[in-house]
């Protein structure tokens, strides 16, 4: 555990012997803290805050909270460490027994000497305003790093004789280079040249230590016989001799913030101010010892490295201690009283009372010099001069010109314990006990408010308007006009309230297990205080109003207090911290037991004795902002982004960090920075793409986050000291990113759309292939139909009826010996074979071709039957005949059956008429009339005639239209019907046919 020492003493370096001086509390460093070997032999200060420890096992750093280090198993060159510096880039050097070490982002580097060299020891380093890093060494003169190599002896002394051990280099700002060693002071300038630095009071030959340069731009010098100022008018000197400062060789030295030069010597610790020199002393010899490394950090505390013995923390402290080391009988203290002669009467948990003169215990009282009890819990003094004490023996004890008198149960003081004490307007004495209010008036002792619900009496206060506080294990209330008021725990203060005070506005304070509140007297309202979210803060045990503008306030964490004059209620109240850094010895305050003397001295009682601030003393009231860092990021655990190639920042933690999807449960660790006092660091954080504000100020270092989705996020935190003001700006931040899942990658999204694609593709292409093998079999079954059906469209346009009646015509026309017209038939009918021969080899034939085709048809009709009927062939001349298409053979049969069944029944006169015309631009309509006997008539004449004939010419030509539609997706239109004239007699038929506009073949 961390061993504590406070220095209780008055140094006095001006002023009188009585006079107080500043306060220095000492805390040590050993192994069983943590630091790693006891010789610390080096110490620096980084940029960060860290402080880095040279020891003979390694390097320890510091943080705050815990040591890391760093050995020759890390990589560091040696075990025995002499010096450590960080150059302008940040990065650490240390000097050991066997070359230099370098450590940049984590990593170390060591450098060596030749092999050839005698020694590969280094005792001090120095980085020069060009970056070139200098060695000073114990046998081979000052070298420096040349490339990657350590070269001894880079610049030769002027002497004669071997070069001499150096101790130590310091860089001045106008580049020289000065070094400390055994054989006296040197300096190198600018140029490659080394020179004894000649000075008259300084000795040539004598051994020199260590060199600093102070904020004045003044040289000193720590040598085997004392300090030496170096100035612009001349050079000081003190000796240090015996018998005031043995062995006082000066090893180390540093400059305090308040510009004072601490000396860490052969025997302990000096500090010089102006030209006087002191000794700081501890307790238990815990500052003998040979002091060989000393540092400021950045709160101003110094810290000493000794040869064997750890390191000491120096702290500028608050508080001096009394206790059974120093002047105490107990070192619980429970109270304290002032005398008129400033003698300070400290009450005593179980050892009576304790009188204080001059910081010197004057005396003692005990039970047995009269006092009723020896557990004094509560004194007071009157208007009188009487001195009053509390007993927990139940008694209550007045002392006044040397004389005890006891107040007791046979007085009516009808109880087990008494705890609080207080003195009404009209002189009588009011006591609070475990069995509720006694007041005392001359001799007499009776209890009051019987009814009041308060029996464990704490802590009483007369307020101004006139009210008596009453405050206890069952709460708050106030004893008024005779009348007592309760108010209600649940709608104020709540139980066990132990202290009361009343401020300069008449506000009374309440201090319970709950926490601070503030009441206003006249209205009761009263709002709550909070004083810090550390353990024990919440629990108050004493209030004190000092130098009428504080409120100092003892808790079970320390005390605190609060500027009254920058309070406001609602708003955040800014309390100081007093702790044991500050030189508390106990963080546990006891009750009621706070009191400021007419000196301005402010006392306290705590479980391990009796606290004094004297007057003038505060803490520092800088807004101190530790540097805040994060040290790691972690996933399941582990931090599975080492060995994995990432560039490393200051801290060691990864550049550009990609977590996988599933390593989405992220805690981070982070530190500000306090050398002082960590465990009073704040924290704040938050998680950019997580968190939408800032998380509650919390005292823990680490942070969890689960569940985190895809996406990039920042980590945010701040800290801060408690009771100071937050800085947003003051962060640190890191940025990372988890991965999506593989199945959510880009790449994996174009393979499943690739895929996919493929897929559809393959769909595509097997359905495609698959209807075009059904369009591929329909086509050739409609082809197959088609071909059907023209080879019946050509039997029905040349069946053996009609061949049979061609014949007989030709052979009636040859008969009557009419050869010209015989001829005129046959050529016909040969013409109209062919051409019905030569369709069926094609799928469409010219508009031209069809009608000819058809007027060839109708003259050998015609030549039959030369009296039966005239025909008519009109064609649109916007219709162009050559480029218009339509199917072969499909209007024939229509004709066929007008002249067949239309005009023949009739004796003479049939007409015949076919029109072509265009609907539209996109259908032919072809109409073929007759004035024949009509449809119903020749059905009925059919009816009547039966024949062994079929025609199925119509029938085909139907199917054939229908086959057409169904291949081309297109309207193939055909209508038949009746034409009739107004009274609805029958003018003949006519048939419609509707072609899509085709052309060209």
């Amino acid at each position: 555990m961390r061993h504590f020492w406070f220095l209780s003493l008055w140094l006095c370096l001006i002023g009188t012997s009585s006079s107080f001086a500043q306060v220095y509390n000492i805390t040590r460093f050993t192994t069983d803290d943590g630091l790693v070997q006891s010789q610390v032999k080096a110490m620096l200060l980084d940029h960060h805050g860290y402080l880095w420890m040279g020891t003979h096992r390694g390097v320890s750093r510091y943080d705050g909270h815990a040591f890391r280090h760093l050995g020759v198993d890390d990589g560091l060159a040696g075990s025995f460490l002499s010096d450590l510096m960080e150059d302008q880039s940040g990065n650490i050097w240390m000097a050991t027994d066997n070359g230099i070490s370098r450590l940049t982002k984590g990593t170390l580097k060591s450098y060596f000497f030749d092999s050839e060299s005698p020694s590969q020891k280094v005792n001090c380093l120095l980085e020069d305003q060009d970056g070139t890093i200098w060695l000073g060494t114990p046998t081979m003169g000052l070298g420096k790093m040349v490339e990657d190599r350590l070269v001894p002896n880079a610049i030769p002394f002027v002497s004669d004789s071997l070069p001499p051990n150096i101790q130590d280099l310091l860089l001045t700002a106008d580049g020289t280079i000065w070094i400390a060693t055994l054989d006296g002071l040197f300096v190198k300038g600018k140029g490659n040249k080394i020179q004894r630095y000649e000075n008259s009071v300084i000795p040539a030959k004598l051994a020199i230590y260590t060199l600093i340069q102070d904020k004045r731009g003044r040289i000193w010098v720590g040598t085997e016989r004392g300090i030496f100022r170096i100035e612009d008018h001349g050079t000081w000197y003190e000796p240090l001799s015996e018998p005031q400062f043995p062995s006082a060789k000066v090893f180390c030295m540093v400059e305090g913030p308040d510009g004072r030069i601490w000396l860490g010597t052969g025997n302990g610790i000096l500090h010089v101010e102006g030209n006087e020199v002191s000794r700081l002393e501890g307790e238990d010899r815990n500052l003998d010892y040979v002091m060989h490394s000393a540092a400021v950090d950045e709160e101003g505390d110094l810290w000493f490295g000794t040869n064997g013995s750890g390191a000491r923390k120096i702290t500028r402290g608050i508080f001096l201690a009394y206790d059974m080391n120093r002047n105490l009988s107990s070192n619980i203290a429970k109270s304290f009283l002032e005398t008129k002669s400033g003698d300070i009467w400290i009450s005593t948990n179980d050892r009576g009372i304790n009188v204080i003169r001059n910081g010197e215990l004057l005396r003692q009282y005990v039970q047995a010099d009269g006092l009723g009890g020896d557990d004094i819990c509560y004194s007071m003094e009157d208007a009188q001069g009487n001195f009053w004490f509390a007993s927990y023996s139940g008694t209550v004890t007045r002392y006044f010109e040397g004389q005890f008198t006891v107040y007791g149960e046979a007085d009516g003081l009808d109880c087990n314990s008494v705890y609080s004490l207080e003195m009404g307007p009209d002189g009588s004495l009011f006591i609070g006990t475990d069995n509720g209010l006694f007041v005392l008036k001359e001799t007499q002792i009776s209890r009051i408010i019987p009814d009041s619900p308060i029996r464990n009496v704490y802590s009483l206060k007369w307020g101004h308007n006139g009210k008596l506080w009453i405050g206890g294990a069952e709460g708050l209330g106030y004893w008024h006009n005779e009348a007592f008021v309760s108010i209600p725990s649940d709608d104020a203060i709540g139980t066990n309230v132990v202290t009361l005070e009343e401020d300069q506005d008449g506000r009374i304070w309440v201090g319970s297990s709950l926490g601070l509140a503030v009441i206003h007297a006249e209205t009761n309202a009263h709002s709550w205080v909070r004083i810090s979210g550390a353990d024990g803060a919440h629990t108050v045990v004493s209030l004190q109003v000092v130098d009428e503008s504080q409120l100092w306030v003892g808790t079970e964490n320390g005390v605190y207090w609060l500027e009254l004059d920058d309070f406001v209620e609602g708003q955040r109240a800014r309390f100081e911290h007093y702790t044991r850094k500050d030189g508390l010895k106990s963080m546990e305050c006891n009750a009621n037991a706070i009191l400021e003397d007419r000196a301005g001295n402010v006392w306290i009682g705590t479980t391990e004795g009796a606290m004094m601030r004297p007057e003038g003393i505060q803490a520092s009231t800088e807004d101190f902002q530790p540097n805040v860092y994060i040290t790691h990021i972690r996933s399941g655990g582990e931090d599975t982004w080492k060995n994995k190639g990432y560039e490393i920042n200051d801290q060691g933690l990864p550049i550009g960090l990609e977590l996988a999807a599933h390593q989405n449960e992220v805690e981070f660790e982070f530190i500000g920075i306090s050398l002082n006092s960590p465990k009073l660091i704040e924290y704040r954080y938050k998680l950019i793409g997580v968190d939408e504000d800032w998380h509650r100020p919390t005292r823990l270092t680490s942070s969890f986050y689960p569940n985190l989705k895809p996406g990039d996020y920042t980590f945010v935190v701040t800290a801060k000291k408690e009771a100071k003001p937050w800085n947003y700006d003051h962060v640190a931040t890191y940025d990372f990113t988890i991965r999506l899942p593989w199945y959510q990658t880009w790449w994996f999204v174009m393979i499943v759309l690739s895929l996919l694609s493929f897929l559809g593709w393959l769909t595509y292409r097997f359905f495609a292939n698959r209807q075009k093998q059904r369009r591929e079999s329909q086509r050739l079954r409609d082809n197959a139909e088609k071909l059907n059906l023209e080879h019946q469209a050509l039997y029905a346009m040349m069946n053996p009826h009609f061949t049979f009646n061609a014949l007989q015509s030709i052979q009636y026309f040859i008969l009557r010996q009419d050869k010209k017209t015989a001829i005129k038939f046959l050529s016909s009918f040969a013409k109209l074979v062919r051409k019905n021969l030569e369709s069926t080899k094609v799928d469409f034939i010219s508009l031209a071709e069809e009608i000819d085709r058809l007027k060839i048809y109708l003259s050998l009709e015609k030549m039959r039957f030369p009296e039966k009927f005239d025909y008519v062939v009109e064609v649109d001349p916007e219709v162009d005949m050559s480029e218009t298409v339509l199917p072969p053979m499909l209007l024939q049969p229509f004709v066929e059956n007008s002249i067949k069944h239309g005009v023949m029944p009739l004796e003479s006169g049939g007409q015949i008429r076919i029109m072509v015309s265009e609907e539209g631009t996109d259908y032919l309509n072809i109409r073929i009339q007759d004035n024949g006997i009509g449809i119903e008539a020749s059905k009925k004449r059919k009816e009547n005639r039966p024949s062994d004939h079929v025609s199925r010419g119509m029938q085909i030509t139907k199917d054939r239209l229908a086959l057409f539609g169904k291949m081309t997706h297109k309207k193939y239109g055909l209508d038949i019907h009746e034409m009739k004239d107004e009274k609805g007699e029958v003018l003949g038929t006519e048939v419609l046919i509707v072609l899509p506009v085709k052309e060209g073949f």
